[in-house]
This record gives C-alpha cells, structure tokens and sequence, in this order.
C-alpha cells in the first residue's frame, strides 16, 4: 500500500510538473508580404511629382524611367475589377488602402487582371524600362509608343507585377460633385445621396447603362448629387456584363474611380459593378415642376412657330422673341439650317465666360385667342451631349417688366437624350398640359444654363407648337 501511494504522488508531481511546460502564449501571426527594402520602394505620390517636374508637359508629357530606377518599385493597392467586363487591360492601384494622397492607371497587356490582382491587394511593380505619363487624361504607367502610352506585356522583363499576400480593405474617400479636381483621379470615391437624372431614369421606357442605341463604345448617364445639383457623368463600357441594366430610379451612394473621358475633356465616374450602387431611402430630390396631369389628346395646332421663315435671330426678335440680358454679353442662339430646314440653335462651346446663362422668351399669348385647353409640344434635337442644360420654362407675368420679380413655373417634361459623339435625331417633347395656368396672358420661357463648363450640348429646336380643342 506504501509502494502504491508514493507511486501516485510521483506521478501525480510530475503530470503536473508536465502540465507547467505546457502553458505558454500564444505567438499574433502577422502577414509579413513581399520583403523588398524600404530604399527600393517608390510611393505613387512621389512617382507623380518626379514626373510632374522632369517632363515637358507640352513637347514631350512623359517620363522614361530608366536611370535611377533599375532596381526601384512602385508599391499600391488595387482598387479596380475587371470581373465584370468594365474595364479592359488597365487596372488601377492607389498609394493607400484608407487614406490615399495619389492613383495610378496601369496599362497590362493581360485580361481578367482581378483574378490575380483583386481589390486590396497590395501590389509592387518594377519600373525599370517603363514610362508614366497620361492616358485618357489620367497619370498612368506603361510603355511610351509613338507619343502614346500602351500597355506592358506581361512577359516584359520578366513580369513586372509582383503579387504580394497582403490585402487590405478599400476605405472611400467621401467627396462632393463640386469639389472634384484633378487631385481626386485615379482614387476610389463615394458620393453619397446621388441619383440618375429624371431624363434618363424615369422616361418611359428607362435608360439602361451601356445599351440603348446611341452607345457605341460607352454608355455616359448623368449623375446629379442633391446637395449641389451638380452633374457628373457615369463611364460604362457597352461589353460590361451589367450593360443592359436599367438605371436605378431612387436616390442612392455610388463608388468609383473618378476619372476623365476617353479624350481627357470631362470627368466620369466608372464603377467596377453595380453593387457599387449601394440604394438609400431619401427619395429623389427633383425640381419641382408644373404638374396639370396628363396632356389632353392630339388637338389642332392654334398656335406655332417652325423658324422657316425667320432669316436669322434678328428676324425672330422682329416677331416678338426677346432675349434678356444675363451674365454674357454672347448671344449664343441662332437660326440653323440642314437639307432645307430652319430651326433654332444652342450650344455653349463658344461661350464667352465659365458658366454661361442665356435666355430667349417668347411673344405674349393669349388664352382668349388660343383657348383654355393648352398643350405644348416641340421637337428636339440633341448633339454631342454634355450635360443638360436646357429646360423649358412658363410664367403669367410680363418678363419685360423690371419692377417686378418675375416667377416661372418649370414645365413638366423630358428632353430626349442624344449621343456624346455626333448628332441625334429631332424627337418630340411632349405634349405638356399648361391649362392649370389661370392667368389670360402668359410666356414661354427656354432657358440655357450651364452647371459646369463641359455643360457643351448642342440642341436644335423645332416646330414650338401649342394645341387646343
């Protein structure tokens, strides 16, 4: 029995002596990425400005990276996608996955980049032998062939893209449309309580991103922010997966890569997919317009001016149009003319000042001469769009007379939408119920106001009519 309790007493110390050994902490395992030596790395930010002050902007904008740069790397973390088909042998890194200070747009010879390069990750990418400069307006890295950048093939020295096992998430950095510059491209971005212009999301039937008839290589949706009312455009490529979606019709906060047009004019937005399109619950913030209810139908014509028979705008000003001063001292209307037909004429590219206003008002009409049920219609035509800034407007007090502030209703419409690059065809606008307007004498108002200065839309405007029963 004595034998048996010291061997259990032994054995019992040294299970506990046993059990001592075992406790330890246990070691935070951190990912240690591609270890590459802090004097070897490049930040974006610094890549830019090196770039910035060594090339000549206008003879010669880029910049070979040759000496000094045989062992050098740029570092970045990814932001862009091209899983769904938006983007095309390019991908897009910035400096910082929270707080980023600069982006780069880089061109790789290489399709389904994401697969291997997803968002977050960091990458490191050898510059030796390469070239930065500016694609489509935007810094961006690749090789320099005949004044332009191309993209890198993926065997160029070897591989120059180094994949790292570090991925960290992607913080937006939250803007405001007016506040946009040049700073803020090539960056992923929020803007918050946004929504699709009423033209394009809510006509009959709605646009969708990328496939209606006048896209040809991109799809561009206007973007307005209700906090300022400014316009930006959404870039969608017509081979994107999600093409031929509808625009979402309520307000939401959308994510991107602010960027600039395929010529470098105008920023656009570019989203890697809609679920970047993140739907809110605020409503749209549209302009309140004159609402009579729906148009009586097709009546006789009491009323119409088809501007064939006005020379120039002299000629119409002759018949009563008048055209009020603003903030130019350029009348940007005219009388235009194709295959034998007049119409009128608007577009702000030779505009005299940043953001042009202008005005052209009608002749008083008379309901008594017209009749109490009204409704107006005209055709429209829209070219090169960049932006909307024509509306159509209506008021019962006289606009000529100065001691009075004059209050005009917006009519309740939709302009036709028209391609960026080239002409549109004449489609009608309306017909619009004005009959809920009381008042004996009233005004037709055309309004063309530009929110940025890429506002350029060329409108051809014909055959004004009103009907009556």
């Amino acid at each position: 029995m004595k034998i048996y309790h010291l061997f259990y007493i032994t054995s019992l110390l040294i299970n506990t002596a046993c059990l001592e050994d075992r406790s330890f902490e246990i070691p935070f395992l951190k990912q240690q990425g591609l270890l590459i030596p802090d004097d070897q790395i490049v930040t974006i930010p610094a890549l830019k400005m090196a770039w910035e002050q060594e090339s000549n902007q206008e003879l010669y904008p880029f910049l070979r990276l040759t000496q000094g740069y045989e062992d050098k790397f740029l570092e970045g973390y990814v932001i862009s996608d091209d899983q769904q088909g938006n983007y095309y042998k390019a991908f897009f890194i910035q400096d910082d996955p929270e707080s980023p200070q600069a982006g780069i747009k880089v061109l790789l010879d290489q399709t389904d980049i994401s697969q291997r390069y997803d968002v977050g990750r960091r990458v490191l990418i050898q510059l030796s032998g390469l070239t930065v400069g500016l694609s489509s307006g935007v810094f961006a890295l690749g090789l320099e062939d005949g004044g332009a950048l191309s993209p890198v093939p993926t065997t160029h020295n070897g591989g120059v893209v180094q994949r790292d096992t570090l991925v960290s998430p992607i913080s937006a950095r939250t803007l405001n449309m007016e506040n946009l510059g040049p700073q803020h491209t090539n960056m992923w971005i929020e803007l918050s309580h946004t929504q699709f212009h009423r033209f394009q999301s809510l006509s009959l039937p709605p646009m969708t991103f990328a496939a209606d008839a006048m896209d040809q290589y991109d799809g561009e949706r206007w973007l307005e922010q209700c906090a300022s009312g400014q316009y930006l455009v959404l870039k969608t490529s017509t081979y994107a997966d999600f093409n031929t979606a509808v625009l979402p019709s309520d307000d939401f906060t959308i994510y991107g890569i602010l960027q600039y047009d395929y010529f470098g004019e105008y920023f656009v937005l570019v989203i890697n997919g809609p679920d970047d399109i993140v739907m809110g619950n605020s409503g749209r913030c549209d302009p309140l317009v004159l609402d009579c209810g729906p148009a009586p139908g097709l009546h006789p014509i009491v009323w119409g001016e088809s501007f064939n028979q006005r020379e120039n705008l002299s000629a119409l000003m002759d018949s009563g149009w008048w055209a009020p001063d603003t903030n130019s001292e350029a009348l940007l209307w005219s009388i235009g003319s194709y295959g034998g037909n007049k119409y009128l004429q608007i577009t702000a590219e030779a505009s005299d000042i940043a953001l042009h206003e202008s005005w052209l008002i009608s002749p008083p009409l008379s309901k008594s001469v017209l009749g109490e049920i009204l409704s107006i219609e005209c055709d429209i035509q829209a070219n090169f769009q960049r932006g909307i800034p024509l509306s159509f407007w209506i008021t019962e007090q006289d606009p000529q007379d100065y001691s009075i502030d004059v209050q005009w209703d917006l009519l309740n419409y939709f302009i036709p939408n028209g391609p960026s690059d080239g002409f549109g065809d004449f489609k009608t606008m309306g017909p619009i119920d004005i009959s809920c307007k009381t008042g004996e004498t009233f005004y037709l108002g055309l309004r063309y106001k530009q929110r940025s200065v890429f506002d350029t839309t060329r409108y051809h405007i014909d055959n004004l009519r009103i009907r009556s029963p």
